[in-house]
């Protein structure tokens, strides 16, 4: 090799282990990760993949545990945990020609149990879901082309078949507040941006849509807060932020500096916002809506991206200490605890 290769292949090197070591966190590999979600008492994250598993990822050792698997066909997209961390819910894609259905998981044996609901016209597998503090569990599901499906709650005694409670659009997102009171929800596939939430305590079903009501955009995401009092619903236009009275007051980024998850920290007055086009995922201080710093997860979200399941995904943990975020080639985790004191200082916006 000469020696001219040999320098540039030195300063490639040196440059891909600077990058490395500049990410903020740790990675968690895993190529084929759909959805991710935290448990306290056991020190792991799960996390749901494409290819039928939930990988269990202990956090103190940095390593795998054997994942569970629930189906060997399985297709797997969103996850939960209950409160409680005493049950998995994750929601399988495939399906039947009659039902459809979630699998609910012992963490300690592995066990899954099937819940199936009875399949709509036209109806696919299903798509994501929330536990509520109460144990109940809420649904949606996906359409064979372009329409309405159903919303469902499985009530914490699991009858055999489900509840069927609203009509949202194929593709709606759930988003469960710090409280499991509120079950936020933001419509796919509908230009006017409907979205809204269910108050779990009374049943009450919050409905905004039409363009005046609605984001007026297409959403593909959607967070919210401790309480369920802020709402922040992303779009290709930006994150727009959305008060207790249902009033829009902010917009996180737009169509160039496009924030592609949301979450909120339920421990502090924190979200944070992971930006197309960079590596970056902006904090933002919810009391005044400042942008007080930035992480680096050491992977650029590109545009092709954008989704729901997509590089961008972001959650925090029940107990506000993790970040996570779905990157290119697995999960970034961030300690939360280790770092929001002394946030990175805000970069200077770029100019269009």
């Amino acid at each position: 090799m000469s020696r001219c290769l040999h320098g540039l292949l030195l300063l490639i090197l040196s440059l891909a282990s600077f990058a490395a070591s500049a990410a903020d966190g740790v990675l968690i590999p895993a190529p084929n990760a759909v959805d991710m979600v935290h448990d306290a008492k056991r020190g792991l994250v799960y996390i749901s993949t494409s290819d039928g598993k939930i990988l269990r990822y202990k956090i103190s050792t940095a390593s795998f545990l054997t994942p569970f698997v629930p189906s060997p066909t399985a297709n797997l997209a969103g996850i939960d945990l209950t409160p409680a961390n005493s049950r998995i819910a994750v929601a399988d894609r495939d399906s039947s020609d009659t039902e459809l259905w979630v699998f609910e998981i012992n963490p300690d044996t592995g066990k899954a149990t099937k819940l199936k609901a009875k399949k709509d016209w036209y109806e696919g597998g299903m798509f994501t879901l929330a536990y509520a503090y109460n144990g109940d569990l809420y649904t949606t599901s996906l359409f064979e082309g372009s329409g309405w499906v159903r919303m469902r709650k499985f009530s914490a005694a699991r009858s055999r078949y489900s509840t069927w409670i609203a009509q949202v659009r194929l593709g709606t997102m759930l988003a469960a507040s710090s409280d499991r009171k509120t079950i936020a929800f933001a419509e796919a596939s509908t230009s006017d941006g409907a979205w809204g939430l269910v108050d779990v305590p009374t049943g009450q079903i919050v409905r905004r849509e039409g363009y005046e009501d609605g984001t007026s955009a297409f959403n593909f995401e959607i967070a919210t807060d401790a309480l369920g009092t802020t709402f922040a619903i992303l779009t290709g236009f930006g994150a727009s932020i959305y008060d207790a009275e249902y009033q829009h007051f902010k917009t996180i980024g737009d169509a160039w500096d496009m924030p592609l998850g949301a979450a909120f920290q339920p421990s502090q007055s924190r979200a944070y916002f992971p930006i197309l086009s960079t590596s970056k995922v902006w904090i933002f201080d919810t009391t005044n809506w400042a942008q007080i710093g930035m992480f680096d997860v050491g992977y650029a979200f590109g545009i092709l991206d954008r989704g729901s399941f997509g590089p961008g995904r972001t959650r925090v943990s029940a107990n506000g200490r993790y970040l996570m975020v779905r990157v290119g080639d697995g999960v970034r985790l961030i300690d939360l605890s280790a770092g929001l004191a002394t946030p990175k200082p805000v970069a200077t916006a770029r100019r269009h």
